[in-house]
């Protein structure tokens, strides 16, 4: 009887292909010159089931729980959310030369690190349309988004949260979204507003309104 051969693929080979794969840049450059709008739909839908995911929060059994000082997948979750959403935004609001010029996975990049792509974020011409209160919400809020997600993705022993961030949050997501003209499905942006209505501080300390 024959035995059986086995054959072993290589992990570290894997790995290496998977490095290439991310470094190259070439597909996604052919995209964007050739086939912008498309390109940019595709993203989008990503972006989309992203954040129908958050919304739905499968993580928690009891969807008006609210745990504070735990570990909180919402924030892990939201910071990769919006890395993606400023990082599609800048590659719509600018030139494929202008954005890959700025999108590279060297050390130079400037599209790559969310605390990079809020500053290129706040320096958008839309963005700079807005009164000074709105700009330094949205700069605080994306600032608040983006030491939570740390304190998540690092796993540090301890964090803290208020209710009133949540509100914010999910209403600049809205307010994103409607700046931009983003596409978006009725059914989540009704998701949106359920989660803006749910959130909303009704008995204790608020931010000063500026929308």
């Amino acid at each position: 009887m024959n035995e059986k051969i086995v054959t072993y693929i290589e992990l570290e080979r894997d790995i290496k292909e998977l490095e290439k794969f991310y470094k190259n840049q070439a597909g996604m450059m052919n995209s964007l010159e050739n086939r912008k709008k498309e390109y940019l739909e595709d993203k989008y839908q990503l972006l989309n089931q992203i954040l129908t995911f958050i919304l739905k929060r499968p993580w928690i059994e009891d969807y008006n729980e609210r745990v504070f000082g735990d570990w909180d997948p919402e924030y892990l979750i939201l910071g990769h959310y919006f890395e993606g959403l400023l990082r599609t935004i800048l590659m719509k609001e600018s030139s494929p030369e202008e954005f890959f010029n700025k999108c590279t996975y060297d050390n130079h990049s400037k599209y790559k690190m969310l605390n990079d792509l809020i500053t290129y974020f706040l320096d958008l011409p839309t963005i700079m349309s807005l009164t000074s209160k709105q700009q330094k919400r949205i700069k605080d809020l994306l600032r608040y988004i983006q030491i939570q997600r740390n304190q998540q993705a690092h796993a540090l022993p301890h964090s803290w949260d208020t209710y009133t961030s949540r509100y914010h949050i999910y209403t600049l997501i809205e307010k994103i979204y409607e700046l931009f003209q983003l596409p978006i499905s009725n059914e989540l942006s009704s998701d949106i507003k359920n989660e803006i209505d749910r959130s909303k501080v009704k008995y204790s300390l608020d931010y000063e309104p500026v929308w």
